[in-house]
């Protein structure tokens, strides 16, 4: 799904609008690029230890939810995101299917809650880096979902997922292309997993009938 990708400069977005039963049309926008200004999206206050220049030239990631004609729980949303890191090299007897991990905020790490962010239009934010610039290939799902009755019961339902992510090599970063993925395929590979993982919950398979759309030409 490579076409419904845009660019401004050094800025990767997508945009789609989406309808969940019993809600109306809400948005989201994706974009995704480096971290120039570490100071600006608070690098320095979740790690003060590390220089500046450590957050460099990494992704910095964000999507907004938008629900125009709806509010409270009515906008409830939830974000969940897989993360996967592998060699570089492709003779690695590491298995890059085997190292998808549940990726969350370090104050939500033992709580029995599947989500990175959640919340009234939750926007979802990440700037990950990596102190030793070590060769690797860092790829994140991000899957947006949603509850059926907002906030009732621990069911979970996806919506859509993009992709995105980077690489280091012999300490050079490069930003992966954002890029949707096809949310049937993606939830499936991750349901088992958080199923066992939170076993108070319940995780739905995609909606075939689900309404996802492309937005073209919108600035995240």
């Amino acid at each position: 799904m490579a076409s419904d990708l845009s660019s401004r400069g050094d800025t990767q977005s997508l945009s789609y609008s989406f309808k969940v039963p019993s809600r109306h049309t809400a948005t989201v926008q994706v974009t995704a690029q480096p971290n120039k200004h570490p100071t600006n999206v608070g690098s320095n206050l979740i790690l003060p230890e590390q220089p500046l220049e450590a957050f460099v030239d990494f992704p910095v990631c964000r999507a907004k939810v938008r629900a125009p004609e709806e509010s409270g729980y009515a906008a409830m949303y939830g974000w969940i995101q897989m993360v996967r890191e592998a060699p570089l090299d492709s003779t690695s007897p590491t298995k890059r299917s085997d190292l998808w991990e549940l990726d969350t905020i370090p104050i939500l790490s033992d709580a029995d809650n599947p989500f990175v962010w959640f919340g009234p239009e939750p926007q979802l934010f990440d700037g990950p880096y990596r102190a030793n610039r070590t060769d690797i290939d860092w790829t994140a799902w991000s899957f947006l979902t949603y509850i059926d009755d907002c906030v009732m019961t621990k069911c979970v339902c996806p919506i859509l997922v993009f992709e995105w992510g980077f690489q280091i090599e012999d300490g050079n970063v490069t930003i992966k292309a954002l890029r949707r993925v096809d949310v049937h395929e993606a939830w499936e590979q991750q349901r088992e997993m958080l199923e066992q993982k939170f076993g108070s919950w319940s995780f739905k398979p995609a909606d075939e009938d689900l309404e996802v759309n492309e937005m073209r030409g919108q600035a995240a």
